[in-house]
């Protein structure tokens, strides 16, 4: 903080300050993960503001950290904030970000509330984003892939997904994964991390009002918040971690005691397999490895052979 005030780099220092806290609040640094207030904001004291520099920028990520924690009025009214600014929701790397937790909020309160409004405001994001990814935005895709997963979940909207002969749950749960492993992909862990989450707390949703009754498919809620668990604590919000491990501890553990008796049967195999998507990746490349180095044996003996019926040949001819 010093070193960018000595080089008068101080509105970046405010427009940073936020995220720099929210970094803080996700990593359970904090007394209060919802509050913009801690360590980062102790060291944004020593200098004067006048001019409420990142003050925009503080709702923004505010408001992602009452999505990641479940403050659903609290990420409402910072929504509305940023939405009466309209244009300054578009400013560079802001808008991606903002648009897609705003279609996320949006969801969560039709969710709720089952008025129009929110859905409107979900959609109205979800086309953003589409559009962004056919002009190229190749960040934008898992994200759009996340929203259009979210709004398919919506009850009563089951029938908007086409099936192809299989069911609309499981016609969902791919539109997830597809989001899931999009973001893995692009390298944004923390977006793998809450696909996983809102994937689960769907299927979860479903068991509690008796829908989930296909066999295969009544273990996945247990599978994703696991998993979501898992890569919010590889991407070091450990604040995070820890609030979903205390709400859905159950099914944390309960997915744990199944690898931990994956070898009593073929089913609970299965359900280790799937439970991580590196498993199929690490497979695939094993099998890859496995026929490049035959194809390397068989064009070694091809060319062995090669070798020794020259060698003969010579011998002949002399």
């Amino acid at each position: 903080a010093a070193k960018m005030a000595e080089q008068t780099q101080k509105a970046v220092f405010f427009l940073t300050l936020p995220l720099w806290q929210c970094v803080l609040n996700l990593s359970g640094m904090s007394n209060n993960p919802l509050l913009m207030e801690g360590e980062a904001y102790e060291a944004g004291n020593l200098f004067e503001n006048d001019k409420s520099i990142g003050e925009q920028s503080a709702w923004s990520y505010q408001m992602q950290l009452a999505v990641y924690f479940g403050e659903l009025m609290l990420a409402k009214e910072l929504c509305d904030k940023l939405l009466k600014k309209g244009s300054s929701n578009e400013w560079h790397y802001f808008s991606c970000a903002r648009t897609f937790f705003f279609g996320l909020i949006g969801i969560d309160l039709y969710r709720k509330y089952r008025k129009r409004k929110y859905k409107q405001l979900a959609q109205k994001m979800t086309a953003k984003l589409k559009k962004w990814t056919t002009s190229g935005g190749i960040n934008c895709v898992h994200k759009y892939l996340l929203l259009k997963a979210e709004l398919a979940s919506i009850k009563g909207s089951v029938d908007e997904v086409k099936t192809d002969g299989n069911s609309a749950i499981d016609d969902i749960r791919r539109i997830y994964d597809a989001a899931i492993s999009s973001s893995q992909r692009s390298g944004f862990g923390q977006d793998a991390a809450l696909a996983n989450e809102r994937a689960g707390e769907y299927l979860l949703r479903l068991r509690k009002e008796g829908d989930l009754n296909d066999p295969h498919n009544c273990y996945w809620p247990e599978i994703y918040i696991t998993r979501a668990h898992r890569l919010y604590s590889e991407w070091g919000a450990i604040g995070k971690a820890n609030e979903l491990s205390q709400r859905r501890s159950d099914l944390i553990e309960l997915q744990s005691k199944s690898r931990s008796d994956h070898k009593k049967g073929s089913n609970m195999q299965g359900r280790q397999r799937f439970g991580d998507l590196s498993y199929l990746a690490k497979e695939k490349e094993s099998s890859a490895h496995r026929r490049i180095g035959f194809r390397f044996s068989a064009v070694s003996s091809s060319m062995r052979l090669s070798s020794l019926s020259v060698a003969n040949s010579a011998n002949s001819s002399k």
